[in-house]
């Protein structure tokens, strides 16, 4: 009977193994497709999230057994630990923008004008609680760092939400975010977030943050049912519009490189809802980031929060949309990209993507190999918008691949609808292409990934030929651009048809 009983039990052992080894050559697999990374690379970052897994489960469970006050080095891992953050910067690369000129003030250093949320006394030289600081060449954008910090993540939901700005900032009984009076801490007297209407936008989550802060303040630090002492940096987009989606993303990647702290950082995301993220995976591996709702405390306590400005405040959206800043953006010439965050920061698209610009293929726009047209059709720029709201859809578009893959017999021409395809697919697309051709519109934001040897060939229906978002992006990227005007119609018209032809000997042109 006993030899029965140890025979069922090493057989049970068994298959619980097979299963284990199967679920984790399939999460490698389902990596591979999801991330376009190669299988090896995804079968090892499936084995790493499996060990995760009950690494992360012991820390919850600590967690939840009441573990309070700042975390020592002796204690257990934190949930969601940093990571060292090392940018390798090229020493053979320097920018050719001029210290204190246009391009280096507001490209580059960006914030650097203090806004006065605390009034400390000058005399004590009193650390301040909130710092932020301001663009001197924009009126909505700002960045601001917080120190001691609590915040209660299922009532975070409630304040960023779109709905009623002054119904979020009162919705909850318990403070979503409140500053901790921490002794010896840093400290904000007299704090007032007026100065805020000069440098912020109204609904930047940023803002709306930072205002519940200076409205609530505490001494209670046993509250604090976890510390955080990486510096966080806090990521929060309501956009699926991928072109702010990206810049949302920029952004806090150059938060990042601006703040330069010394030891690891971490980047909390903040989804569009309870658990709900566009790219959750991409977005996981650009910054190996933690999602809010892995802090299943009710009060989590961070020792140091940035908050870098939404994606309606960045210097590439500020650059095509405010007239006075255009033709100033566009003199900046990224030729010596590499010195410019632009460029790491596509790195780290890349990267997260499983991607990099080695290959042994030559090819350019004067001589493709691989050519891309973008495709578009019906979507939505927010989650409650009617999907037929923007369209700009080519009413020939198969004539006009047809006549693309005639004219370049000797590269692969592929025509894709982005939104059919995972991010990184996309991505791939995107970098492979040595021409990349599309009407305008948020996809092109692609050509960010686009090789040096690259062109971006745009098609603008009248109403938009002022817009330069992408015109702007290549030219701070150091790719070629060209574009092609659409004669057709008005901005009522959703759809439009283009002289295949012309456009055809428009892009001859510009591969001369």
């Amino acid at each position: 009977m006993k030899k029965v009983r140890t025979f069922f039990l090493l057989t049970a052992l068994s298959v619980l193994i097979l299963i284990s080894v199967a679920y984790w050559l399939s999460a490698g697999a389902r990596d591979s497709k999801v991330v376009g990374r190669s299988p090896s690379h995804a079968t090892y970052k499936a084995r790493e999230r499996l060990l995760n897994t009950s690494k992360l489960w012991s820390i919850v469970k600590t967690a939840k057994a009441g573990a309070t006050g700042p975390i020592s080095a002796a204690a257990p891992p934190e949930l969601g630990a940093g990571k060292s953050l090392h940018v390798s910067k090229e020493s053979s690369c320097t920018s050719t923008w001029g210290k204190d000129s246009f391009c280096d003030d507001f490209l580059s250093r960006t914030f650097h004008q203090r806004v006065a949320i605390c009034h400390n006394s000058n005399d004590k030289a009193e650390a301040e609680q909130i710092v932020c600081k301001r663009s001197p060449h924009s009126y909505v954008m700002s960045s601001c760092v917080m120190e001691n910090v609590l915040l209660r993540p299922s009532q975070l939901y409630e304040l960023l939400a779109w709905s009623d700005r002054d119904a979020r900032m009162h919705a909850s009984s318990s403070p979503s975010v409140q500053l901790l009076n921490v002794p010896g801490g840093p400290t904000c007297h007299d704090p007032n977030a007026g100065p805020l209407d000069q440098c912020m936008q109204r609904f930047d989550p940023s803002r709306l943050i930072v205002e519940k802060a200076v409205s609530t303040a505490s001494t209670d630090t046993n509250a604090c049912k976890r510390w955080v002492n990486d510096t966080t940096f806090v990521f929060m987009s309501s956009c699926c519009h991928i072109y702010f989606r990206f810049l949302a993303l920029y952004n806090v990647y150059k938060a990042i490189l601006d703040e330069g702290p010394k030891g690891s950082v971490q980047v909390l995301r903040v989804g569009e809802s309870h658990g709900h993220y566009i790219f959750p995976e991409f977005e996981e591996n650009i910054f190996d980031s933690t999602a809010l709702q892995d802090f299943e405390e009710d009060a989590v306590c961070f020792k140091k929060v940035v908050l870098s400005p939404w994606s309606y405040s960045s210097v590439l959206f500020d650059c095509k949309q405010k007239p006075e800043l255009r033709g100033r953006c566009y003199a900046c010439s990224g030729k010596e990209k590499c010195a410019t965050s632009f460029y790491y920061f596509r790195k780290a698209v890349l990267d997260a993507c499983g991607l990099s610009d080695n290959s042994s293929v030559e090819s350019s726009y004067k001589n493709p190999k691989q050519v891309v047209i973008i495709l578009r059709k019906s979507y939505k720029r927010h989650s409650d918008d009617d999907p037929s709201k923007v369209e700009r859809v080519l009413e020939n578009g198969e004539d006009f691949v047809s006549a693309l893959k005639s004219d370049f017999h000797g590269a692969v021409v592929s025509a894709i609808h982005p939104e059919d395809l995972p991010i990184c697919e996309q991505i791939r697309y995107a970098h492979g292409a040595d021409i990349l051709v599309g009407v305008h519109g948020a996809g092109l934001v692609h050509s960010w990934w686009q090789r040096d040897s690259a062109l971006l060939f745009e098609i603008f229906p009248d109403y938009e030929v002022s817009n330069i978002a992408f015109k702007v992006l290549t030219q701070l990227t150091g790719r070629r651009y060209k574009s092609y005007r659409i004669h057709d119609g008005g901005f009522e018209k959703h759809s439009f048809h283009v002289n295949v032809q012309d456009v055809l000997q428009s892009i001859e042109a510009a591969r001369r």
